[in-house]
């Protein structure tokens, strides 16, 4: 069961709160302005004992108008409560004043997710600050490389990164992928409606990126900073490896899975629960929060989009057409028939839509009629 916030307060003043814990608490104090008010009245109350002369009314007043006086009796009632809450608060902003003066990666997404979202643009966007943003026209896909003082967009263009904030994103739409160049030298690879949100620099302890969609990383070792891909519902930290993460949102499951090295995966849920991988094997996360770990043997079917095909081997045709559905954002009905073929070999992802399909029509008995946008696929009686 999760902890609710009272019972990670506790934890915090008893020193046993986890890292994780102490981030939940950070962020729900960044959630409103309420919560930071309920922790000032808390330390108010706190400091009672240690002040030569204390006007409790003038406390509250300092957070308070005069005419809350509902919110007054519920303070007063959590009075016996309040020393344990304020000690928190008081060790909380000793040990953030600590932190680097980094925005928090998850509230700087609540404020991009205003933003337009990949299934929204024609072009691959690479969004610099509220001023600068660069799309990407006439390509399907592109490299972006950040340097020490300028970001590179397929060797042809250069901005000063004094353009760029604090944190970048770069988004893919359908039928379109890219790559990006960290400053550390991490690469990675965008599937198709895909959005990367990144610090421009790393600083501070960890390296921290945000995803929805699909992406595949190439990590750069550095022992002092883990990197850590966030996503909707799931994290993965690792030091120095090789693997993929699938966030999309709306899909059921969120997966990871491992080329290289060893990453540790835990659920936005369940912070505790940390599951390591090692090659080969893949964590799956469903929407209702149930986690399992299961052996790959072939990692490149989940792996080969990031050289431009779709890989697979005795791969089901409804497996096949999703993978398509998503990278290329075309609605198809299957019928069931059809869906249970099987087949074998690779699709490049630069050919058009109707291209492919009319391809895997040439190698599987199957039917293909179009009606208004949406493609219908049936099996052809033997």
């Amino acid at each position: 069961m999760k902890a609710t916030i009272e019972e990670i307060i506790i934890r915090y003043l008893e020193g046993e709160a986890t890292f994780p814990e102490q981030d939940e608490l950070l962020s729900w104090l960044r959630e409103s302005k309420e919560h930071e008010r309920m922790f000032l009245v808390y330390y108010d109350v706190w400091s009672l004992p240690r002040q030569l002369a204390f006007d409790p009314q003038v406390a509250l007043k300092k957070i308070y108008p005069p005419q809350r006086r509902a919110r007054k009796r519920v303070i007063w009632w959590t009075t016996s409560i309040a020393a344990s809450v304020a000690i928190l608060f008081g060790v909380w902003f000793l040990m953030d004043n600590q932190r680097p003066e980094t925005a928090d990666i998850r509230y700087v997404v609540q404020q991009y997710n205003k933003d337009i979202l990949p299934s929204e643009t024609e072009d691959i966007r690479l969004i610099l600050s509220d001023e600068k943003e660069v799309e990407v026209k006439d390509k399907t896909e592109t490299t972006i490389t950040y340097l020490d003082s300028n970001i590179e967009i397929d060797e042809e263009q250069s901005l000063s990164k004094t353009e760029a904030a604090e944190f970048n994103q770069l988004i893919t739409p359908y039928g379109k992928r890219g790559t990006l160049v960290l400053e550390d030298g991490t690469k990675i690879w965008l599937n198709a409606n895909s959005r990367l949100i990144y610090p421009t620099r790393f600083t501070g302890e960890s390296r921290e990126v945000f995803v929805e969609g699909e992406i595949y990383l190439e990590v750069s070792p550095d022992k002092s900073r883990p990197f850590i891909v966030r996503t909707d519902r799931m994290n993965v930290e690792v030091l120095g490896t090789s693997f993929a993460v699938s966030a999309y949102k709306q899909e059921s499951h969120s997966r990871v899975i491992l080329a290289s090295g060893a990453v540790n995966v835990y659920s936005e849920e369940h912070k505790r629960k940390k599951q390591a991988l090692v090659p080969n094997q893949m964590y799956e996360l469903s929407a209702s929060g149930e986690a399992k770990v299961a052996h790959v043997p072939d990692v490149v079917q989940y792996t080969s989009w990031i050289n431009g095909i779709y890989q697979f081997e005795s791969e089901s045709l409804s497996s096949i057409l999703h993978l398509m559905e998503r990278f290329y954002g075309r609605q198809i009905e299957l019928s069931d028939e059809a869906g249970v073929l099987t087949c074998s070999g690779k699709l490049r992802l630069n050919d058009n839509f109707n291209r492919t399909l009319q391809g895997l029509s040439q190698t599987l008995p199957i039917q293909i009629d179009i009606k208004k946008n949406k493609y219908y696929i049936s099996k052809i009686a033997e």
